[in-house]
């Protein structure tokens, strides 16, 4: 039917062209309805991005005022030993002990003590590269695990808490220790802001100091 056809017809039948009008309207009307429901649809992902960006910087200052951290031994246990005594700031001489001992077994699987990124692996002496130490960073915290090997494909990576991250040392292989009988045991430093903080608390380690 043409154009003109139709028009004809709606002339001769009123009903017709109100039907003509009304289906031109809800097409108009359809075509509003979906325009807003993408502009509420796009409304709703920016708060969205809004929200997600919000909950990122109250995460990252609740990180920056405090860190959780495990003891990746995870025997909970600070050595005291004919060697000496493993707790933070105890006496070395001329110097204090910058972190914690807690005991450990060789051989088994250390935990992530803390969240973050392994950002790196290195010797604990350098007269010796048997034994490695571990980094873990989330900014401002930085975490040093020492007398670990850590899982080659995980140096670089986010770690989670707990995860396992490498194998326990055996630091009695070391001829000076084991004379003087030190037991097993991971050493654990904590930094933040490049300061040295104790660690022995958030571990939720007893330091057996009254």
């Amino acid at each position: 039917m043409s154009v003109d056809e139709l028009k004809e017809k709606e002339r001769e039948d009123p009903c017709l062209g109100l039907a003509h009008l009304l289906r031109n309207d809800m097409s108009v009307i359809r075509g509003m309805l979906l325009d807003t429901q993408r502009a509420f649809r796009s409304a709703l992902e920016r708060v969205q991005g809004t929200m997600d960006g919000l909950q990122g910087l109250i995460d990252d200052a609740l990180s920056r005022a405090v860190v959780q951290l495990i003891d990746p031994a995870g025997s909970f246990e600070i050595r005291s030993d004919r060697a000496g005594d493993g707790r933070y700031r105890a006496p070395r001489g001329d110097r204090w002990h910058l972190g914690v001992d807690t005991l450990a077994s060789p051989g088994e699987v250390a935990r992530a003590p803390m969240a973050g990124i392994l950002v790196r692996s290195g010797q604990c002496y350098a007269d010796d590269d048997r034994f490695r130490l571990l980094v873990i960073e989330c900014e401002p915290w930085e975490c040093k695990s020492m007398y670990v090997v850590p899982f080659a494909h995980l140096i670089g990576q986010r770690v989670r808490l707990g995860q396992n991250i490498g194998t326990v040392q055996d630091i009695t292989q070391r001829s000076d220790y084991a004379e003087r009988g030190m037991r097993p045991h991971i050493h654990t430093e904590l930094r933040q802001h490049g300061g040295v903080v104790d660690p022995t608390p958030l571990m939720g380690l007893c330091d057996g100091r009254a």
